[in-house]
């Protein structure tokens, strides 16, 4: 298995547990992946949450994949959840309309809850993935950002 990973988020704002940021993200990413998920999936270009640090890892990622000539995913949020989480959280959700969103994946939100666990310094209690989780139910939704070779 391959992980890409754009920052170990050390100059994060969230720090749950106040630990040294670099040391135990490096060290939740590692446990994290063991979980094993199969691939990588960049954010939506909206960044989800609008935060510029997501929007210019996707532009790095969609770059990449360009000069690789690969196709990218983006995890997405359908607009009326973006627009409810925005509403309960006051934070900067931001969704697509039903048209742009390509794919629905069922998925496992046990072994998701398990995985996002291992993010300690990331994942309280009160977070706000939890809310997200629950609004989503057990789909995933994604888009194609750059589609795969002869169609999506």
């Amino acid at each position: 298995m391959h992980a890409l990973c754009f920052t170990h988020g050390e100059a994060s704002t969230l720090n749950e547990n106040h630990a040294a940021l670099h040391q135990a993200r490096a060290r939740e990413l590692r446990l994290a992946a063991r979980v094993g998920a199969a691939g990588l999936v960049v954010f939506d270009d909206t960044g989800i949450t609008g935060h510029p640090d997501h929007q210019a890892a996707t532009r790095a990622a969609v770059l990449a994949a360009e000069a690789a000539r690969l196709p990218v995913l983006a995890w997405a949020l359908p607009e009326t959840i973006a627009d409810r989480l925005r509403d309960e959280t006051g934070e900067g959700f931001r969704g697509q309309p039903p048209g742009r969103i390509d794919l629905c994946i069922r998925v496992d939100r046990a072994r998701q809850r398990r995985a996002a666990r291992m993010h300690t310094s990331q994942i309280s209690p009160s977070a706000v993935v939890w809310r997200r989780l629950q609004l989503q139910g057990d789909c995933e939704h994604l888009r194609w950002l750059l589609p795969p070779r002869g169609g999506g």
